[in-house]
């Protein structure tokens, strides 16, 4: 299993590419993975999954290893994610994606040479205003498993 951390407007997450399925973690697993102490330390886990008519699928699980709706910063992080991983979007810079509350889209506005990404992800709800620009990006080295994660 093979993570990568980023972090948006002061939350960090572990995202993990689970197109194929084969990652299944239950929440004592989840929490300890999380754990700033004993694990790697995130306020959460998102996998970025397969999903027929959308670019992909979030699913997000809080630090304590329970599902979580969406999370924004976590949003525009899998966003990111998703253009890092190459995923070709429905239209250009246009991502759309299921989470657990529903569909989401999302905007890539700047890929600057920092390796940094500009992501707006909007609200699933038509009559809402979209969130304003956040920079979110990858911290420059993958997270894996190395060391000795409590329940792995």
């Amino acid at each position: 299993m093979k993570f990568m951390k980023y972090h948006g407007a002061g939350n960090d997450f572990l995202l993990a590419d689970n197109r194929d399925g084969s990652i299944s973690l239950d929440a004592a697993r989840i929490a300890a993975i999380c754990d700033r102490h004993t694990g790697f330390g995130a306020d959460g886990i998102m996998l970025l999954g397969s999903c027929e008519g959308y670019d992909f699928s979030m699913d997000y699980y809080n630090s304590d290893g329970s599902g979580g709706m969406m999370c924004g910063n976590g949003g525009r992080c899998i966003v990111a994610f998703a253009d890092w991983l190459g995923i070709t979007p429905s239209a250009p810079d246009h991502y759309t994606f299921l989470a657990p509350d529903g569909l989401h889209s999302a905007d890539i506005l700047a890929r600057p040479s920092n390796g940094w990404t500009t992501a707006l992800v909007g609200t699933p709800l038509a009559s809402l205003a979209p969130a304003p620009p956040i920079c979110d990006g990858p911290l420059p080295l993958p997270v894996s498993g190395g060391g000795h994660v409590p329940g792995g």
